[in-house]
């Protein structure tokens, strides 16, 4: 075939494929996404929290989880659900196990109606939020 060796780093590639899990999921979720225009960058995190107050907080059924990327914009949401005495329990990374547990447990059993997680709680523990 070939008479000298070849360096092939970089030459070849590999493309693996992954099938898709989604059709395996058996209870059908629905995950809304909103765009926003904002005119001033320094303003984006005060168009988003009031984006989620007109459109989002309305509409929220039992049973919602609000996934939030970043812990300033959840403790903004947590203390715009605890001024409007919204059903609401919260998980994030700096809460003790025993709080979580019982807020877990508290949205499990339906006792409260919306969780609010942040983002890096739900990457480091990825419990099951049923």
């Amino acid at each position: 075939m070939l008479e000298h060796s070849l360096n092939f780093q970089g030459l070849v590639m590999q493309n693996s494929s992954c099938e898709g899990t989604l059709d395996k999921i058996e209870i059908p979720l629905c995950q809304e996404l909103r765009r926003f225009d904002v005119a001033d960058p320094s303003e984006q995190a005060l168009a988003r929290f009031n984006c989620f107050k007109d459109y989002c907080n309305a509409s929220l059924l039992p049973g919602t989880c609000v996934i939030i990327p970043s812990y300033f914009d959840f403790v903004r949401v947590r203390n715009h659900f605890k001024r409007t005495e919204e059903s609401f329990v919260a998980c994030h990374e700096y809460a003790p196990k025993s709080k979580i547990s019982r807020a877990r447990d508290l949205f499990f059993h339906k006792s409260k109606k919306v969780l609010i997680v942040t983002e890096r709680y739900y990457y480091f523990n990825r419990r099951p939020l049923r």
